[in-house]
């Protein structure tokens, strides 16, 4: 069952006694510790699908999982952060072609501030043109970030499938052990 992605399936262990009983809870309590922080990686990606850029990992797990925790919350920074630039950057576009529109205006009073409204407008042009291409390296840094996390939830996975097939493996040496 685990291994078709069911992390709440536990073995029956009432069923066995002595060392099997054993083995089925250490299985159980295995599965258990393994589950809870990948169930709870995504539930904090869901979360983040939905926007909500200001969750964290707040688990106190230990090793490989504080590793994962750690880079999830690194990635939801980093993807926050890269948001809340391109937020910046809008109103940067936004005041620059309030700009736009000013020189415009002003090109229209006279040729003597032609020369000068020009230079402006092509100043701002510049600075847009810089902000778009930092716009565009913000933007290719999420998405690192989210192929990142999508990879690292990727690897979780595979562990838990690893975990199933050995957990399978001992299920099925302990019944051929128990007939």
């Amino acid at each position: 069952a685990a291994g078709s992605g069911n992390l709440g399936f536990r073995i029956d262990d009432a069923r066995f006694v002595g060392a099997y009983h054993d083995l089925a809870r250490g299985l159980n309590d295995t599965l258990q510790t393994v589950s809870a922080p990948l169930l709870n990686a995504s539930s904090l990606l869901e979360r983040v699908a939905a926007r909500e850029h200001t969750v964290r990992v707040t688990r106190g797990d230990d090793g490989d999982f504080r590793k994962l925790n750690h880079a999830l919350n690194e990635a939801v920074s980093n993807v926050a952060g890269a948001l809340s630039d391109v937020e910046r950057a809008a109103i940067q576009v936004s005041s620059a072609a309030g700009q736009l529109s000013a020189g415009s205006r002003q090109l229209a009073e006279g040729s003597n501030t032609q020369s000068l409204t020009l230079q402006e407008v092509s100043g701002s042009l510049q600075v847009l043109d810089a902000r778009t291409h930092s716009n565009a390296e913000n933007a290719e840094r999420a998405l690192g970030s989210m192929e990142q996390m999508r990879l690292t939830a990727e690897e979780g996975v595979q562990r838990m499938e690893s975990l199933s097939a050995t957990v399978d493996e001992i299920r099925a040496s302990a019944e051929g052990t128990s007939k």
